[in-house]
């Protein structure tokens, strides 16, 4: 009980802090009954509650699960099927987890790590998608993900290629310009070399080779 607490109040509770626990497991309870979840429960146990619940019933643990066989799929070099698995995984996002209520230090450290574990998934889709030459699709996407993320580097080289490869070279090597300013502005530094490599294949016109993540360090996935 005391940790369960700790972890709503973040170590502040107010005075009836047990009774609200003792109310709110209620609510639990009702939510379960309500949901019909298939071998779920919220008993009393040692002064506190344990909570018995089928993982398929979590749409974190079924997330999770999708993203790291995408990103499986495409470390095996199936693309197609890592943007299929990957657009399955994102389509039960549901937005920031644990939104209005992660004050906690741990609720805000799931929080944080689910999200960059979604950002992750993202850009392992744009990416595909970009070496299967949707290059619509990834305008679109990375287009808005730029503007929520603007120190992310990859969107950025993904949406110079897609533009690129749209016979929107003028708009490509606008993107550049737009990412050099802010990182040498707020930051005092150059865009990333593998950034910088695209740009000058767009400024003078030759090929981007296929692989635009050649050479380039994996990405981290997050395990929660």
């Amino acid at each position: 009980m005391d940790r369960l607490i700790d972890i709503i109040w973040n170590g502040n509770p107010p005075a009836r802090a047990r009774e609200g626990v003792h109310v709110q497991a209620g609510r639990v309870r009702e939510t379960i009954a309500a949901a019909e979840l298939a071998r779920s429960d919220l008993t009393s146990e040692n002064g506190g509650y344990r909570l018995e619940i089928d993982p398929e019933s979590l749409d974190w643990v079924r997330f999770e699960r999708a993203v790291r066989i995408g990103h499986n799929k495409f470390r095996a070099g199936s693309l197609g099927g890592a943007v299929s698995t990957l657009s399955h995984a994102l389509s039960l996002w549901r937005g920031t987890p644990l939104a209005g209520i992660a004050d906690s230090d741990e609720l805000q450290t799931f929080s944080t790590t689910m999200t960059e574990l979604y950002l992750s998934a993202r850009e392992t889709r744009i990416e595909c998608m970009t070496e299967l030459d949707m290059n619509r699709e990834v305008v679109c996407e990375a287009t808005s993900l730029v503007r929520e993320h603007p120190y992310r580097e990859d969107l950025y080289r993904y949406l110079m290629i897609a533009l690129y490869r749209s016979r929107r070279r003028t708009d490509a090597l606008i993107v550049y310009r737009d990412l050099q300013n802010l990182l040498r502005t707020e930051l005092g530094i150059d865009p990333d070399p593998m950034v910088t490599d695209v740009f000058q294949c767009i400024l003078h016109q030759s090929p981007i080779p296929p692989g635009t993540r050649i050479g380039q360090p994996e990405r981290q996935v997050y395990a929660v």
